[in-house]
């Protein structure tokens, strides 16, 4: 294929060529000839013509050639187009493969949250019983160590009346521990309204309820929204879904 500028500097030449000629047709062969002149602008005017025509045939040939040269220019730019979005797709994978790699992942079916990861069990059981399933899973009960997530977890459970939490206060009443052993911190206790009230003595174990239509308070004693405060304490015999939480993988 001819290259494009050869092609232009071919099609250039041509059309000086063509000006060349129409421009000593009128020099020699202007509207004051007479005579012997007329007959050789005669003459020489056919020759012209011919040599024009040609001049033009030839021009049109190559302006045919650079426009299928430049259609073959087109259809490779789309090819590299499409091999170009093709490779941006793979780096996107590769960017996930490796951020998998450094910062880790989540085990199949489990959701995201920063560094940890959480599945609400498809099963109901006792706070201990739940909490037995999520270390089988090399998980606990969820240990809420935030406002944001406590309320992506609030969110989490939209769909459910109440889930088990990893917050109890089974060995000591009144002293609310998460599973890990750390004591609930002032700063982050989220319970409703009267809550934890420890009901006919036996409610040792934390819930987080769905969110009510109802609309209490603006604001708790507590300063946190009163749309985060879904805690509550109940028996912990009671048979409800429960939150495991792990690390990543």
């Amino acid at each position: 294929m001819f290259g494009l500028r050869t092609l232009y500097a071919l099609e250039a030449a041509d059309s000086q060529s063509v000006i060349h000629i129409v421009e000593q047709l009128f020099s020699k062969c202007g509207a004051r000839s007479t005579g012997g002149a007329r007959r050789y602008c005669s003459v020489r005017g056919t020759m012209d013509k011919t040599q024009l025509e040609k001049s033009f045939y030839n021009l049109s040939q190559k302006s045919d050639i650079l426009e299928n040269a430049f259609g073959e220019l087109k259809q490779e730019m789309d090819m590299l187009q499409i091999s170009l979005n093709n490779l941006s797709e793979e780096i996107v994978k590769l960017q996930g493969i490796i951020s998998e790699l450094v910062e880790g992942r989540c085990p199949e079916s489990w959701l995201r949250f920063n560094s940890s990861c959480y599945v609400i069990s498809a099963v109901t059981t006792t706070w201990n019983e739940g909490r037995q399933n999520c270390t089988e899973k090399d998980a606990d009960l969820v240990i809420i160590n935030s406002k944001a997530e406590q309320e992506y977890l609030n969110d989490m459970v939209k769909n459910f009346k109440e889930v088990w939490i990893g917050l109890s206060d089974s060995d000591n009443e009144g002293m609310w521990k998460w599973v890990d052993g750390t004591p609930l911190t002032e700063s982050l206790k989220f319970w409703k309204s009267g809550e934890p009230n420890d009901s006919n003595g036996n409610e040792d174990c934390a819930v987080l309820s769905r969110q009510t239509q109802s609309s209490p308070k603006p604001f708790s004693v507590r300063g946190n929204p009163a749309t985060l405060q879904t805690w509550n304490d109940i028996p912990c015999y009671r048979s409800l879904p429960f939150i495991c939480e792990r690390k990543l993988l």
